[in-house]
Protein backbone atom coordinates (compact mmCIF):
# COMPACT_ATOMS: atom_id res chain seq x y z
CA UNK A 1 0.00 0.00 0.00
CA UNK A 2 1.38 3.43 -0.92
CA UNK A 3 2.18 6.05 1.70
CA UNK A 4 -0.31 8.43 0.03
CA UNK A 5 -3.12 5.92 0.46
CA UNK A 6 -2.18 5.16 4.08
CA UNK A 7 -2.27 8.85 5.00
CA UNK A 8 -5.56 9.34 3.15
CA UNK A 9 -7.12 6.37 4.94
CA UNK A 10 -6.10 7.83 8.29
CA UNK A 11 -7.77 11.16 7.49
CA UNK A 12 -10.86 9.48 6.04
CA UNK A 13 -11.32 7.47 9.25
CA UNK A 14 -11.12 10.51 11.56
CA UNK A 15 -14.19 11.33 13.67
CA UNK A 16 -15.04 14.33 15.88
CA UNK A 17 -13.87 12.34 18.91
CA UNK A 18 -10.81 10.77 17.25
CA UNK A 19 -8.61 13.06 15.22
CA UNK A 20 -5.39 11.91 13.55
CA UNK A 21 -2.66 12.27 16.19
CA UNK A 22 0.17 10.98 13.97
CA UNK A 23 0.67 9.95 10.38
CA UNK A 24 1.16 6.21 9.78
CA UNK A 25 4.79 5.25 10.33
CA UNK A 26 7.03 6.46 7.53
CA UNK A 27 4.16 7.99 5.58
CA UNK A 28 4.09 11.71 6.41
CA UNK A 29 3.81 13.93 3.32
CA UNK A 30 7.10 15.67 2.60
CA UNK A 31 6.14 17.77 -0.44
CA UNK A 32 3.25 19.98 -1.48
CA UNK A 33 2.47 17.60 -4.35
CA UNK A 34 2.16 14.65 -1.94
CA UNK A 35 -0.15 16.71 0.27
CA UNK A 36 -2.48 17.46 -2.64
CA UNK A 37 -2.46 13.78 -3.64
CA UNK A 38 -3.51 12.82 -0.10
CA UNK A 39 -6.25 15.48 -0.15
CA UNK A 40 -7.64 14.13 -3.42
CA UNK A 41 -7.44 10.50 -2.29
CA UNK A 42 -9.48 11.22 0.86
CA UNK A 43 -12.34 12.35 -1.36
CA UNK A 44 -12.02 9.19 -3.45
CA UNK A 45 -12.10 6.94 -0.37
CA UNK A 46 -15.23 8.65 0.97
CA UNK A 47 -16.89 8.63 -2.49
CA UNK A 48 -17.36 12.40 -2.43
CA UNK A 49 -18.82 14.40 -5.32
CA UNK A 50 -16.78 17.52 -5.94
CA UNK A 51 -18.68 20.75 -6.63
CA UNK A 52 -15.87 23.28 -6.46
CA UNK A 53 -12.74 24.56 -4.81
CA UNK A 54 -11.68 26.41 -1.67
CA UNK A 55 -8.78 28.87 -1.97
CA UNK A 56 -6.74 30.41 0.85
CA UNK A 57 -4.41 33.16 -0.33
CA UNK A 58 -4.28 35.71 2.46
CA UNK A 59 -1.87 37.24 4.95
CA UNK A 60 -2.77 34.67 7.63
CA UNK A 61 -1.71 31.77 5.38
CA UNK A 62 1.45 33.46 4.12
CA UNK A 63 2.62 34.46 7.60
CA UNK A 64 1.60 31.29 9.44
CA UNK A 65 3.33 28.96 7.00
CA UNK A 66 6.02 31.36 5.72
CA UNK A 67 5.00 30.91 2.09
CA UNK A 68 4.09 33.11 -0.84
CA UNK A 69 1.94 30.36 -2.38
CA UNK A 70 -1.82 29.94 -2.20
CA UNK A 71 -3.45 26.73 -0.98
CA UNK A 72 -6.53 25.09 -2.40
CA UNK A 73 -8.93 22.41 -1.21
CA UNK A 74 -11.93 20.62 -2.63
CA UNK A 75 -15.59 21.43 -1.97
CA UNK A 76 -17.93 18.44 -1.78
CA UNK A 77 -21.68 18.34 -2.32
CA UNK A 78 -22.51 17.03 1.14
CA UNK A 79 -20.54 19.84 2.79
CA UNK A 80 -21.96 22.78 0.82
CA UNK A 81 -25.20 24.41 1.92
CA UNK A 82 -26.86 27.40 0.26
CA UNK A 83 -28.01 29.38 3.27
CA UNK A 84 -27.12 32.82 4.62
CA UNK A 85 -28.24 31.85 8.14
CA UNK A 86 -27.70 28.50 9.80
CA UNK A 87 -27.04 26.76 13.10
CA UNK A 88 -24.21 24.34 13.82
CA UNK A 89 -23.72 21.80 16.60
CA UNK A 90 -20.33 21.75 18.30
CA UNK A 91 -20.60 17.98 18.69
CA UNK A 92 -20.47 17.61 14.89
CA UNK A 93 -16.97 19.08 14.69
CA UNK A 94 -13.45 18.57 15.95
CA UNK A 95 -12.48 22.20 16.59
CA UNK A 96 -14.68 24.54 14.50
CA UNK A 97 -13.75 28.08 13.49
CA UNK A 98 -15.50 30.62 11.27
CA UNK A 99 -13.75 31.74 8.07
CA UNK A 100 -15.68 34.25 5.90
CA UNK A 101 -15.35 33.93 2.11
CA UNK A 102 -16.62 35.28 -1.17
CA UNK A 103 -17.67 32.44 -3.47
CA UNK A 104 -17.64 32.78 -7.25
CA UNK A 105 -19.80 30.68 -9.57
CA UNK A 106 -17.87 29.64 -12.68
CA UNK A 107 -19.73 30.34 -15.94
CA UNK A 108 -17.68 28.14 -18.30
CA UNK A 109 -14.88 25.57 -18.16
CA UNK A 110 -11.48 27.12 -17.46
CA UNK A 111 -9.13 25.60 -20.03
CA UNK A 112 -6.64 28.42 -20.60
CA UNK A 113 -5.01 31.15 -18.57
CA UNK A 114 -6.96 34.32 -17.79
CA UNK A 115 -6.09 37.96 -17.25
CA UNK A 116 -7.99 40.69 -15.44
CA UNK A 117 -10.20 41.25 -18.48
CA UNK A 118 -10.96 37.68 -19.59
CA UNK A 119 -11.56 36.51 -16.01
CA UNK A 120 -14.80 38.49 -15.94
CA UNK A 121 -16.34 36.21 -18.57
CA UNK A 122 -15.64 33.23 -16.27
CA UNK A 123 -17.69 34.63 -13.38
CA UNK A 124 -21.42 33.92 -13.34
CA UNK A 125 -21.86 35.59 -9.96
CA UNK A 126 -20.52 36.00 -6.44
CA UNK A 127 -22.07 35.04 -3.09
CA UNK A 128 -21.13 35.90 0.48
CA UNK A 129 -20.06 32.77 2.32
CA UNK A 130 -18.81 31.30 5.59
CA UNK A 131 -16.63 28.21 5.83
CA UNK A 132 -16.93 26.45 9.19
CA UNK A 133 -13.36 25.14 9.19
CA UNK A 134 -12.23 22.09 11.10
CA UNK A 135 -8.95 20.24 11.64
CA UNK A 136 -8.82 16.47 11.34
CA UNK A 137 -5.15 16.55 12.28
CA UNK A 138 -4.37 16.98 15.97
CA UNK A 139 -1.43 19.38 16.00
CA UNK A 140 1.17 18.15 18.50
CA UNK A 141 4.89 17.39 18.82
CA UNK A 142 4.64 14.75 16.09
CA UNK A 143 2.13 16.46 13.79
CA UNK A 144 3.43 19.94 13.09
CA UNK A 145 1.25 22.82 11.97
CA UNK A 146 2.91 22.82 8.55
CA UNK A 147 1.87 23.95 5.08
CA UNK A 148 1.84 20.39 3.73
CA UNK A 149 -0.30 19.14 6.62
CA UNK A 150 -2.72 22.05 6.13
CA UNK A 151 -3.11 21.12 2.46
CA UNK A 152 -3.45 17.39 3.13
CA UNK A 153 -6.26 18.22 5.57
CA UNK A 154 -8.18 19.86 2.67
CA UNK A 155 -7.23 23.34 3.94
CA UNK A 156 -9.44 22.49 6.94
CA UNK A 157 -12.61 23.08 4.93
CA UNK A 158 -15.60 21.36 6.51
CA UNK A 159 -19.01 23.02 6.10
CA UNK A 160 -19.37 25.77 3.49
CA UNK A 161 -22.42 27.99 3.90
CA UNK A 162 -23.07 29.95 0.70
CA UNK A 163 -25.20 33.02 1.25
CA UNK A 164 -26.82 35.71 -0.87
CA UNK A 165 -25.75 37.16 -4.22
CA UNK A 166 -23.40 40.17 -4.00
CA UNK A 167 -22.64 42.70 -6.73
CA UNK A 168 -18.94 42.04 -7.29
CA UNK A 169 -18.78 44.18 -10.45
CA UNK A 170 -19.72 47.37 -8.60
CA UNK A 171 -17.62 46.54 -5.54
CA UNK A 172 -13.94 47.50 -5.38
CA UNK A 173 -12.69 44.22 -3.93
CA UNK A 174 -9.19 45.69 -3.62
CA UNK A 175 -10.33 48.17 -0.97
CA UNK A 176 -13.35 46.43 0.56
CA UNK A 177 -13.47 45.72 4.28
CA UNK A 178 -15.38 42.90 5.95
CA UNK A 179 -16.07 42.43 9.64
CA UNK A 180 -16.89 39.64 12.11
CA UNK A 181 -19.27 40.26 14.99
CA UNK A 182 -19.69 37.80 17.85
CA UNK A 183 -22.84 38.37 19.89
CA UNK A 184 -23.12 41.84 18.30
CA UNK A 185 -19.57 42.80 19.32
CA UNK A 186 -17.07 43.76 16.61
CA UNK A 187 -14.18 41.27 16.83
CA UNK A 188 -12.19 41.31 13.58
CA UNK A 189 -11.80 43.24 10.34
CA UNK A 190 -10.54 41.96 7.00
CA UNK A 191 -8.70 44.61 4.98
CA UNK A 192 -8.01 43.97 1.30
CA UNK A 193 -5.41 45.44 -1.04
CA UNK A 194 -4.65 45.43 -4.74
CA UNK A 195 -2.63 42.22 -4.23
CA UNK A 196 -4.58 40.46 -1.48
CA UNK A 197 -8.26 40.41 -2.37
CA UNK A 198 -10.78 37.80 -3.57
CA UNK A 199 -10.63 38.69 -7.27
CA UNK A 200 -6.81 38.69 -7.33
CA UNK A 201 -6.81 35.31 -5.56
CA UNK A 202 -9.34 33.90 -8.03
CA UNK A 203 -7.11 35.08 -10.87
CA UNK A 204 -4.04 33.38 -9.37
CA UNK A 205 -5.93 30.17 -8.62
CA UNK A 206 -7.45 29.81 -12.09
CA UNK A 207 -4.07 30.27 -13.75
CA UNK A 208 -2.46 27.81 -11.34
CA UNK A 209 -5.28 25.34 -12.04
CA UNK A 210 -4.64 25.55 -15.78
CA UNK A 211 -0.90 25.02 -15.22
CA UNK A 212 -1.47 22.01 -12.95
CA UNK A 213 -4.21 20.46 -15.07
CA UNK A 214 -6.97 20.90 -12.45
CA UNK A 215 -10.50 20.79 -13.83
CA UNK A 216 -12.36 23.97 -12.96
CA UNK A 217 -15.71 23.45 -14.63
CA UNK A 218 -18.81 25.37 -15.53
CA UNK A 219 -21.19 25.53 -12.58
CA UNK A 220 -18.52 24.90 -9.94
CA UNK A 221 -17.97 27.14 -6.94
CA UNK A 222 -14.60 28.74 -6.16
CA UNK A 223 -14.69 29.97 -2.58
CA UNK A 224 -12.00 32.50 -1.59
CA UNK A 225 -11.08 33.10 2.06
CA UNK A 226 -11.12 36.79 3.00
CA UNK A 227 -8.12 38.53 4.56
CA UNK A 228 -9.03 38.20 8.24
CA UNK A 229 -6.16 37.98 10.75
CA UNK A 230 -7.31 34.55 12.04
CA UNK A 231 -10.21 32.13 11.78
CA UNK A 232 -12.74 33.01 14.46
CA UNK A 233 -13.06 30.53 17.32
CA UNK A 234 -16.60 29.79 18.44
CA UNK A 235 -18.28 28.63 21.62
CA UNK A 236 -21.68 27.23 22.48
CA UNK A 237 -24.46 29.81 22.48
CA UNK A 238 -22.66 32.36 20.31
CA UNK A 239 -24.01 34.10 17.23
CA UNK A 240 -21.33 34.93 14.67
CA UNK A 241 -22.02 37.41 11.87
CA UNK A 242 -19.80 38.06 8.83
CA UNK A 243 -20.64 41.30 7.09
CA UNK A 244 -19.47 43.48 4.20
CA UNK A 245 -21.10 46.85 3.58
CA UNK A 246 -23.88 46.73 0.96
CA UNK A 247 -23.92 42.92 1.08
CA UNK A 248 -26.19 40.52 2.98
CA UNK A 249 -24.57 39.19 6.15
CA UNK A 250 -23.90 35.53 6.93
CA UNK A 251 -25.07 34.35 10.36
CA UNK A 252 -23.92 31.23 12.20
CA UNK A 253 -25.53 30.26 15.50
CA UNK A 254 -23.58 27.79 17.62
CA UNK A 255 -25.39 25.09 19.56
CA UNK A 256 -24.13 22.32 21.86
Amino acid sequence: MSSILKCAQALAAATPKARVAAWPAGCAPSTIQEAYEIQKEVGNILHKRQVGWKVVDNDWLHERFETDQLAYGRLYSDKVQESATTSIKLSDYFHPRIEPHYTFKISSDVTESVDYYTIQSKIAGMRTTVDVTDARLEINDELKNSFVNFIADNCRSEHVLIGEVANWIQTDLGTSESVIYVDKKHIQTAVHTDHINPLASLHRFLNQAVKEGLQVKRGQWVSIALNFPVQQQVREGQEVVAYTRDMTENIVRVKE
